[in-house]
C-alpha cells in the first residue's frame, strides 16, 4: 500500500469542514505581537474565544485565578497555547508552577500546548521526513 498525498493548494477554505468550538475559551501566551496574530488567525476558523497574555507570569496568575474561582460563570480555559521563550518567566518555569505549585485540579489538568516560532521550525526537513516514512 502506497501513501497518497493531498494537494492542499487545490483545496478551498470553504470546502473544509471545521468543528464548532464557539463554546470554548483558550489562552494564548506569547510576547511577540506577530506570533499572537498568527495564532489568532490559525484558531479563528474554529470560533474559539481567544484571550492573550504576554508572558508566563501573567499566564500563571490567570490559571491560578481560574482554579480558585468558585463562581460557575468565571472564565476558565479549555487549553493554553504557550510560547517557550518569553520575558519575566519562560514556558518551562510557568508550566512547573502551574502543575506543581497551584494546588487545584484545574491547574494540574488544563492542556498546555507548546507554540514555537515558525522561523525556527525546519518545515522542509519535517516534510521530507514524512515523505521518507
Amino acid at each position: 500500500m502506497s501513501a497518497s498525498f493531498i494537494d492542499i493548494k487545490n483545496i478551498q477554505n470553504s470546502d473544509l469542514k471545521r468543528i464548532d468550538l464557539s463554546h470554548a475559551s483558550v489562552l494564548i501566551v506569547d510576547d511577540k505581537p506577530a506570533n499572537l496574530e498568527a495564532a489568532k488567525e490559525m484558531l479563528k476558523p474554529y470560533g474559539l474565544h481567544l484571550y492573550y497574555v504576554k508572558n508566563g507570569k501573567e499566564a500563571v496568575d490567570l490559571i491560578r485565578a481560574c482554579g480558585e474561582a468558585v463562581r460557575a460563570d468565571y472564565l476558565y480555559f479549555e487549553a493554553v497555547f504557550m510560547d517557550h521563550l518569553m520575558p519575566d518567566m519562560n514556558r518551562a518555569e510557568a508550566v512547573r508552577i502551574i502543575r506543581e505549585e497551584i494546588d487545584t485540579n484545574y491547574a494540574r489538568n488544563v492542556p498546555i500546548i507548546s507554540l514555537a516560532e515558525l522561523d525556527n521550525f525546519p518545515v522542509n526537513s519535517c516534510a521530507d521526513g514524512f515523505r521518507q516514512a
